[in-house]
């Protein structure tokens, strides 16, 4: 019986997390940002988490993605000067 309520509440759980990333603009500008942080596109990263920070401050994935792609920029100007 603990079993089932068990899972139950973890399919509840994870019904809501697919609903909050595909159903909330900030989250999927959120996901969006981190795909082109893994390409190194750093700039269209830190202004797509930058958009999403805006529309929900309490994303996290929006905050850190905006703070390491201002970082991994700030590193690839410093690079590409000392050339």
């Amino acid at each position: 019986m603990y079993a089932r309520w068990g899972i139950s509440r973890l399919i509840s759980r994870g019904v809501f997390i697919i609903f909050i990333y595909f159903f909330n603009q900030s989250y999927q500008y959120s996901l969006e940002a981190k795909t082109f942080y893994e390409l190194g596109e750093y700039e269209k990263a830190y202004q797509l988490a930058k958009k999403a920070y805006e529309l929900e401050p309490y994303n996290r994935m929006a905050f850190t993605i905006l703070t390491q792609s201002e970082i991994a920029k700030e590193w690839k100007n410093y690079i590409e000067e000392s050339k």
